[in-house]
């Protein structure tokens, strides 16, 4: 699960065995190259294909650079084949507002909120939620609590401004084990965290 991802034929050369034989979906939020190339938002991939694949896109946008942020949810069978995608597990992908006020970090939870309280089955909710101050830690963690999401904690080395940290796990439906953060400054300005969840 990847966020402000750039789908730049040069950087995926790089990192090719991240989806060689898996299916990679992507919500767009702008492109940084003209002619709609290089474009970049959340990314992601998985070694088996989504049932269901939807996008969600904030209703306020970033105030400079006038873009907004991007959200997927993927459904994925399990168990059975022919799960249907309300019993699924939903992995929902996040990239939180962030140059804005609480209102409009407010008004993305509240999707966030609206997709996830209508599912029956498992949930990983991930994202850089940009929670870099305590209003927003807790409009996050209050919708985490109404869809009964639990929030994973990790070792140190998780991105943090003025204390609060900027990726965020939150898991129902199953146990989370082997948590891991991996900081690669060349890859990226957040660390990478890593877990294993066992669906119940």
């Amino acid at each position: 699960m990847l966020q402000e991802f750039r789908h730049d034929p040069v950087l995926e050369s790089a990192h090719a065995e991240i989806f060689r034989n898996r299916d990679a979906d992507m919500a767009i939020s702008f492109y940084t190259m003209p002619q709609q190339s290089a474009p970049t938002g959340v990314c992601t991939v998985s070694s088996v294909r989504a049932l269901r694949t939807m996008f969600l896109l904030s209703r306020y946008f970033e105030p400079v650079t006038r873009t907004p942020k991007m959200a997927m949810c993927s459904y994925y069978a399990y168990d059975r084949s022919d799960c249907p995608p309300d019993e699924a597990l939903l992995v929902l992908n996040s990239h939180g507002i962030n140059f804005r006020l609480r209102r409009p970090f407010l008004d993305q939870m509240r999707q966030f909120e609206e997709q996830l309280t209508a599912h029956n089955g498992p949930i990983v909710l991930v994202g850089d939620f940009n929670t870099w101050e305590r209003g927003r830690v807790q409009l996050l963690d209050a919708v985490a609590e109404r869809v009964g999401l639990h929030h994973v904690r990790f070792p140190r080395g998780i991105k943090t401004i003025r204390g609060h940290e900027l990726d965020r796990v939150y898991v129902r439906g199953g146990t989370v084990a082997n948590q891991r953060v991996i900081a690669n400054a060349a890859a990226s300005d957040h660390s990478m965290l890593m877990f294993q969840f066992h669906l119940t």
